[in-house]
């Protein structure tokens, strides 16, 4: 299981130009004092943003998430939390998306990210 399955991502929408993601608030998800974890919604932001930057790369390239800065602007216990991704730029090198987290079409979060396109990695590994 994967960490988008594990927590519950759902792929809405994913193009060159706009991602959607939804996730419903789960128990796991919560910290000890009943709200969302600050760091579902970096997952949530980077997770979005990563998948719209690989719709934009040359083939055998891939987008690497390098940084991520999040504000978390309101405290989130319980419903659905929708992540609209959106680039900023799009360059051989960087690319910079800005996310915007919301609940019942209130803005819960917003995070920038940055990546880089970079080679794939090749699969020669032995078992």
């Amino acid at each position: 299981m994967n960490l988008l399955e594990n927590l519950g991502i759902h792929q809405d929408l994913v193009t060159k130009d706009r991602v959607e993601l939804s996730m419903p608030v789960q128990a796991k998800h919560l910290q000890p004092y009943g709200i969302v974890h600050g760091g579902i919604n970096t997952v949530l932001a980077e997770t979005a943003a990563s998948l719209g930057a690989n719709a934009n790369v040359a083939p055998g390239r891939i987008a690497v998430g390098v940084n991520v800065t999040t504000q978390h602007l309101q405290a989130i216990r319980e419903g659905v939390i929708f992540v609209v991704a959106t680039p900023d730029h799009v360059g051989r090198t960087l690319q910079t998306w800005q996310a915007r987290l919301l609940v019942n079409d209130r803005l819960t979060a917003t995070a920038t990210i940055t990546l880089m396109n970079v080679p794939a990695p090749t699969n020669n590994h032995k078992h």
